[in-house]
């Protein structure tokens, strides 16, 4: 559970990876899919933040907050900030230095 969404906790469990190794095959895929696309990293961290959290955002807000919610379970929303998103994609952070090869013995 990550601690930057203290609001969020009654609603979405957020496990998130914490190092190259407890990637799994489809989120490596997905990184480094992101990545072939030249995205700034700010962008890519904040695209696999949403990708692997099954998060959606349905709106901004008028104050510049974005309702969103995960995708599974139904009548869960809650408003994230800018400033929210940022500190989650800092558990992330790991992604900025890659991994001593091999991360993987598969096909990615």
């Amino acid at each position: 559970m990550l601690p930057y969404f203290r609001s969020m906790e009654a609603f979405f469990d957020l496990s998130l990876p914490t190092d190259w190794q407890s990637l799994s095959d489809s989120q490596l895929q997905y990184f480094f899919t992101q990545f072939s696309h030249d995205l700034p990293m700010e962008e890519i961290l904040t695209l696999c933040l949403f990708k692997w959290a099954d998060l959606r955002v349905l709106c901004k807000t008028h104050d510049g907050s974005y309702l969103v919610k995960q995708r599974h379970t139904p009548k869960q929303e809650t408003t994230l900030t800018i400033r929210q998103v940022q500190a989650a994609t800092a558990s992330l952070e790991f992604l900025l230095q890659f991994a001593p090869l091999p991360v993987r013995i598969t096909k990615i």
